[in-house]
């Protein structure tokens, strides 16, 4: 039940449901349909939020867990879709900017979605 609050909460962009999800011992690194961990929704274009990030990452979250799809890590998503501040975050916390994808992209050389 305190994971799908959590994924509900990630969507949402509510950093409240985010901290009484992971309170009530939401695991921060679940999966979302077995792709992709809920960090990397938080670091995706539609959310992109920094505290919800730190949050996931206070409680533990991975922040070098590669997608099922592409082998993309947090970095590589917030790097994607231009969230500076959740790149910074990311790096701050021991994300590895070595990381390479299934392109052999590291997060710092994924070209940005705003460059297509």
């Amino acid at each position: 039940m305190a994971g799908l609050t959590l994924v509900r909460s990630i969507g949402e962009n509510c950093l409240k449901g985010v901290q009484e999800a992971l309170r009530a011992g939401a695991n921060p690194d679940t999966r979302v349909e077995g792709l992709k961990n809920v960090i990397h929704l938080a670091c995706d274009a539609e959310v992109g939020n920094v505290a919800i990030v730190r949050e996931l990452l206070n409680f533990r979250a991975d922040p070098n867990d590669e997608q099922y799809h592409f082998r993309d890590t947090p970095l590589h998503r917030a790097s994607l879709w231009g969230h500076a501040a959740i790149v910074q975050e990311l790096i701050d916390r021991k994300a590895d900017i070595g990381a390479r994808n299934d392109d052999g992209e590291t997060p710092l050389g994924v070209p940005s979605a705003g460059d297509a």
